[in-house]
C-alpha cells in the first residue's frame, strides 16, 4: 500500500518478509505445552472408548480420534460435479483464460 508521494507505508522492501522467521515463539510454546500432554490425552480417549458407561457418541469420537492420530485421516477423493470423475482447474496467469 503506497502512503504520501506514493512511497510504501511499511518499512520493508519488495520481495522482504515481513516474518521472516516464521512462526511467532509464542505459538511454538503453545504447540510445545500441547505435546506434554500427548500420553495424558491418549490414555483419557482410551478411557472413554473402553467406558460402557460413556456415550456413544463420546466411545466413537475416541476411537476416531485415536486412529486417525494412529493412522492418519482417510484421504478424500476430489471429483467432478455429480460425484464422478475428476475435477477440471483451469488456471489464469495472466487474466486470460487458460484452456
Amino acid at each position: 500500500m503506497a502512503g504520501k508521494g506514493g512511497k510504501r507505508s511499511t518499512s520493508w522492501k519488495p520481495g522482504q518478509s515481513g516474518n521472516a522467521l516464521g512462526t511467532r515463539k509464542g505459538v511454538k510454546d503453545v504447540k510445545e505445552l500441547a505435546r506434554k500432554y500427548t500420553v495424558d490425552s491418549i490414555e483419557t480417549l482410551h478411557d472413554i472408548m473402553m467406558n460402557p458407561d460413556s456415550p456413544p457418541s463420546a466411545r466413537v469420537a475416541a476411537a476416531n480420534s485415536l486412529l486417525d492420530r494412529g493412522h492418519g485421516k482417510v484421504p478424500q477423493p476430489i471429483t467432478g460435479e455429480g460425484g464422478e470423475g475428476a475435477v477440471k482447474v483451469k488456471v489464469s496467469l495472466s487474466g486470460k483464460s487458460a484452456n
